[in-house]
């Protein structure tokens, strides 16, 4: 199998903007986080102080909890990827993620995996608006560097993928990744946590 899946259109351009108003509107409860990707109990490693990517959080679907009043939208991206690589999926987790265009040291977050005590896993990234702020996704997994070595940026890259309305990006949720920085607008995002059922 590939190291990563790029797919474009996975729902159509009504639907694409029907996520897209419900995102950015006001009915969202985001959640501010100094950290997005990381929490410290889970990892002892961060120096939260040196290592933090500001943003926004919405916890859509967790297991078998529902978050918001419409999952349909949501769902629909998954079940047009099975359609289309002819997978059978398990879908554990939904989240948006909004970034501002804060400043920052580098051009792009801290390098990081999603989920590290879950099962093995993929990670499908959905881009909800046009927007700079690549997802850099690097040759490192969690088998072979240490989260220690990424937060030196001790890792190798191997692809930049640019943010598109409708586009979504698929790859194993053990390799390390980083979200790029915004220099306009929101970088808005869902973010999958997919089980492959045999």
């Amino acid at each position: 199998m590939f190291p990563y899946i790029i797919l474009d259109d996975i729902i159509n351009k009504e639907k694409q903007d029907v996520i897209e108003k419900y995102m950015f509107s006001g009915d969202v409860n985001w959640q501010w986080t100094r950290n997005v990707h990381f929490k410290k109990e889970t990892n002892p490693e961060v120096d939260e102080s040196t290592h933090w990517r500001v943003g926004f959080k919405h916890l859509i679907q967790h297991w078998d909890k529902i978050y918001v009043k419409n999952i349909t939208p949501f769902t629909e991206i998954v079940e047009n990827i099975s359609k289309r690589l002819k997978w059978s999926i398990k879908l554990n987790h939904i989240r948006g993620a909004m970034f501002p265009n804060v400043p920052f040291d580098s051009p792009i977050g801290m390098p990081h995996i999603d989920f590290r005590d879950s099962p093995q896993h993929k990670i499908i990234i959905y881009y909800v608006n046009d927007i700079d702020g690549d997802t850099v996704l690097f040759k490192n997994r969690t088998h072979d560097t240490t989260p220690e070595k990424a937060l030196n940026n001790e890792l190798t890259k191997m692809i930049s993928i640019s943010p598109k309305k409708g586009r979504c990006v698929i790859f194993d949720g053990d390799r390390y990744h980083a979200t790029g920085r915004p220099k306009n607008d929101f970088r808005c995002v869902l973010n999958y946590n997919i089980e492959l059922v045999e």
